[in-house]
C-alpha cells in the first residue's frame, strides 16, 4: 500500500504541474518501466496483474490528490483558448529539427542565442527565425560513447525497453519534420494540447543516461563475459578514436582555413540576417566545439581500451565519469545567461508610480507595444539576452506577471490559458485603429496606456515619462473617456450571440453610458436616460465586492469583472441572477431606489476538489499507518486489544 499510494502521490505532482508534453513523457516511462518488469518477470500473468494493480490504484489515488486543481481546471479549459487545441503551425513550432542530432556530441552548435543582438547565434534558419526552445541539445561524445556500450549489456529487456524510449522521443520530437506528426495531432487526444514537440527529446536524454550507466556496468563486467564481450569493447573503443580523430583532422582543417567555415555557416545561416551576424566569431566558437568534442570522445576511448589492461577494473569507470563531468558542467554552465536575480527582481518605477501616484478608482491599464519588439540602446553590464527581461519590467510589460495588484485590461498570455473572451478582446483591441481604438479600451475600465511611443490622438494625456534603460522614455499616458468598474444604466440592447455582443460592443456609436448589451437575456431592446442613476465601489476585493447603487427608476448595474462560474450576486441580502454583460462582464437587474449589491465568489468546483483532495490524503495517511508494520494503526489497536484483555483479567483476580 505505501509503495502503491508514493507512486500515485507522484503521479499527483506531475498533474498538478500538467505539462502536457511532459506528462506522455512521464506515461512512456511508466509504460517501459512496466513493460521491462513484465519481460523479466517469470511468472507474466502475476506481473500483469500487478503492474495493472499498481497503476489502476495509484493513478486513481493521484487523481483524487491532484482534484483541487482537476476541476477547476475541467471548467476553465473548455472556456480558454488552449481548450480548443492548437492548429498544426502552432503545435508543431519548435520541433526538432535533423541537424539538432549534431548538437548532442557538438555543444553549443549553433553558437550563444542569448545576445542581444544574436550576433553569435546562426540557427535561427532551422528554429523558425528564433532560437531553439532547448537551446542545448548536448549530452557529450563520452556520454554516447558509454551508451553505445550499453549494447552489450546482458541486460538485454532494460537495454531494448531504453533503446525503445529513446526513438520513440526522437520520433516525437522531430515534429513538423516528422511526416506522421500531423495526423498525430489530429487523431491523438492530448497531443494537440501541447506545443513545441522539442520537449520529447527529455524522456530520451533519461533513458540515455540510465544506458549510459548499463555502458559503465559494461567495462565491469566485461572481462567475466568472455572473448566475445571483450571484443566488443574494444570495437567500440578503436570506432570512438576513429571518430575522434576525424573530428580532431576536422578542426585543424578549419583551424587554417577559417574562411572555408565562415562561408558554409552564411550559406546555412538565414539570409534575411546575415548582415548582423559576426560570423568570424560564429566560426571560431563552432571549430573550438569540435576541437572539445574530438579531444573528449577521444580521451574517453582509450580509457575503454586500456581498462581491459588495467589490474584494477573499477578504476576505469572512475576516470570516465571524472572525464563525462569535465565535458557535459562548462558546457552547460554557458547556456546559463550571466544575470543574478536582483537584475530582475525588482519594483519597476512604473509600477512605483501608479501605486502612489495612480488614479484614486478602480482602473485597468493596457501595454500597448509588442513585448518582442527590441531596441538597440539597451543598458547591459554584459550582452546576455536576458536584459530583455529588465527591459520588459521597466516598460511596464505584463508578460512576467502582474505585479502590487495593478490590473490589466487586454494582453497576450504566453500559455494561451487566458479565455476566449479575453483574447477576442484583445484582438479587437488592437485591430481598432485611432480614436475607435483608445474609445473601445475605455469601455475595458481601462484608465492607463504605456507606450514608448507617441498618441497623437486627443482624449489621452501625459502623466509622466519614465526611463526603461533603453533609447527610449516609457510614457504613461491618462485616457480621459473610461467606463467605471461599476455604473447604473436603465437601458438595454439586447442581442442573440455572444459574436454580435462584441461588434456592438466594438461600435463607436454605442451609448455606453446609458445603455447594456445582455446576450439571450429575454429582454426586450429599450433606450437608456442620462441620470437615470448611479453607482459606486464600496469594497472591491479578490473574492468579493460590494456596490452601492441609487437608482432613479429600474435598470441594471453593470460591473466590468469578467462573467464567469462561481460568482453569486445578492441584491439587499437576496440572491440574484448574474447576467453577461457587454460581451465579457457581469450585470445585475436593480430596481429603483437605494440598494446594496454584493458580488461574491464561491467556486463549487474548486471546493469539491479540495475537500476530494483532503479525503484522498487522509485516506492515503491512513492506510499507509494501518499497513505500516509494527508501528502502524493495527499494531497499535492488537497492543491496545491485549492490554484491554490482561486489565480485565487482573480486575478478575482483584474481585
Amino acid at each position: 500500500w505505501s509503495r502503491i499510494l508514493l507512486f500515485g502521490a507522484i503521479q499527483a505532482l506531475q498533474i498538478i504541474t500538467f505539462e502536457p508534453l511532459l506528462l506522455q513523457c512521464n506515461l512512456w516511462l511508466l509504460a517501459g518501466i512496466a513493460l521491462f518488469y513484465l519481460l523479466e518477470s517469470g511468472e507474466r500473468t502475476n506481473a500483469l496483474r500487478r503492474i495493472l494493480r499498481v497503476g489502476v490504484v495509484g493513478w486513481m489515488f493521484g487523481l483524487v490528490l491532484a482534484a483541487v486543481q482537476i476541476l477547476p481546471t475541467l471548467e476553465l479549459i473548455p472556456r480558454a483558448v488552449r481548450g480548443a487545441g492548437f492548429d498544426f503551425d502552432t503545435i508543431s513550432s519548435w520541433s526538432m529539427h535533423p541537424i539538432d542530432l549534431v548538437n548532442v556530441v557538438v555543444p553549443h552548435l549553433f553558437g550563444d542565442p542569448y545576445t542581444l543582438d544574436r550576433a553569435d547565434y546562426w540557427g535561427e534558419s532551422f528554429h523558425r527565425g528564433r532560437e531553439g526552445y532547448l537551446v542545448s541539445f548536448f549530452l557529450g561524445a563520452v556520454a554516447l560513447l558509454l551508451s553505445i556500450l550499453s549494447f552489450l549489456s546482458p541486460r538485454r529487456n532494460l537495454q531494448r525497453t531504453l533503446l525503445g524510449l529513446t526513438l520513440l522521443s526522437l520520433f516525437m520530437a522531430a515534429g513538423e519534420f516528422n511526416p506522421f506528426y500531423r495526423g498525430l495531432s489530429e487523431h491523438v487526444p492530448g497531443i494537440s494540447l501541447g506545443r513545441y514537440p522539442s520537449k520529447y527529446f527529455l524522456a530520451g536524454a533519461l533513458a540515455l543516461a540510465v544506458m549510459v550507466s548499463l555502458g559503465l556496468e559494461v567495462l565491469l563486467i566485461h572481462e567475466a563475459r568472455g572473448s566475445r564481450a571483450r571484443r566488443g569493447v574494444l570495437a567500440v573503443a578503436f570506432s570512438g578514436l576513429i571518430c575522434a580523430a576525424l573530428g580532431l583532422g576536422m578542426h585543424a582543417y578549419f583551424q587554417s582555413r577559417p574562411h572555408n567555415l565562415e562561408a558554409w555557416i552564411e550559406s546555412m545561416a538565414d539570409p534575411k540576417r546575415a548582415a548582423a551576424k559576426n560570423f568570424p566569431v560564429v566560426a571560431s566558437q563552432l571549430n573550438q566545439s569540435l576541437r572539445a568534442s574530438g579531444i573528449f570522445l577521444g580521451l574517453s576511448s582509450f580509457l575503454v581500451l586500456v581498462s581491459r589492461f588495467w589490474e584494477h577494473p573499477r578504476m576505469s569507470p572512475v576516470l570516465l565519469v571524472s572525464v563525462l563531468a569535465g565535458e557535459l558542467i562548462p558546457a552547460n554552465l554557458r547556456v546559463v545567461p550571466l544575470m543574478s536575480d536582483r537584475d530582475v527582481e525588482f519594483v519597476p518605477e512604473v509600477i512605483t508610480y501608479l501605486t502612489r501616484r495612480g488614479p484614486n478608482e478602480i482602473y485597468r491599464i493596457v501595454q500597448l507595444d509588442s513585448p518582442l519588439q527590441t531596441f538597440s540602446g539597451i543598458w547591459a553590464p554584459n550582452r546576455s539576452w536576458a536584459w530583455r527581461i529588465h527591459f520588459t519590467r521597466m516598460s511596464g510589460q505584463p508578460m512576467y506577471g502582474i505585479m502590487s495588484g495593478l490590473q490589466y485590461a487586454v494582453f497576450y498570455s504566453v500559455d494561451n490559458l487566458n479565455t476566449r473572451d479575453s483574447d477576442e478582446l484583445y484582438g479587437r483591441a488592437f485591430r481598432l485603429q485611432g480614436a475607435d481604438g483608445l474609445n473601445f479600451l475605455g469601455r475595458l475600465n481601462s484608465r492607463v496606456l504605456l507606450t514608448t511611443s507617441e498618441i497623437p490622438y486627443p482624449g489621452v494625456r501625459v502623466m509622466a515619462v519614465l526611463p526603461t534603460n533603453t533609447d527610449r522614455k516609457l510614457k504613461v499616458y491618462w485616457l480621459e473617456q473610461m467606463s467605471p468598474r461599476a455604473y447604473f444604466v436603465s437601458g438595454v440592447e439586447s442581442v442573440h450571440s455572444h459574436k454580435e455582443a462584441l461588434e456592438r460592443l466594438s461600435q463607436p456609436d454605442f451609448p455606453a453610458d446609458r445603455m447594456v448589451i445582455l446576450e439571450n437575456s429575454g429582454v426586450d431592446t429599450k433606450p437608456g436616460d442620462e441620470g437615470a442613476g448611479n453607482a459606486r465601489v464600496l469594497s472591491y476585493q479578490d473574492r468579493r465586492v460590494l456596490c452601492e447603487v441609487d437608482a432613479q427608476k429600474p435598470g441594471y448595474l453593470v460591473l466590468l469583472d469578467s462573467f464567469y462560474p462561481g460568482w453569486q450576486a445578492y441584491v439587499d441580502g437576496k440572491e440574484a441572477q448574474i447576467l453577461r454583460a457587454n460581451y465579457a462582464f457581469r450585470a445585475v437587474e436593480v430596481p429603483a431606489g437605494k440598494h446594496r449589491v454584493e458580488f461574491s465568489y464561491r467556486p463549487l468546483f474548486f471546493y469539491a476538489g479540495l475537500a476530494l483532495s483532503c479525503m484522498g490524503l487522509l485516506f492515503g495517511i491512513v492506510s499507509i499507518f494501518w499497513s505500516g508494520g509494527p508501528n502502524g494503526f493495527k499494531a497499535v489497536l492488537i497492543y491496545l486489544k491485549s492490554r484491554h484483555k490482561k486489565l480485565k483479567a487482573k480486575n478478575g483476580l482483584l474481585a
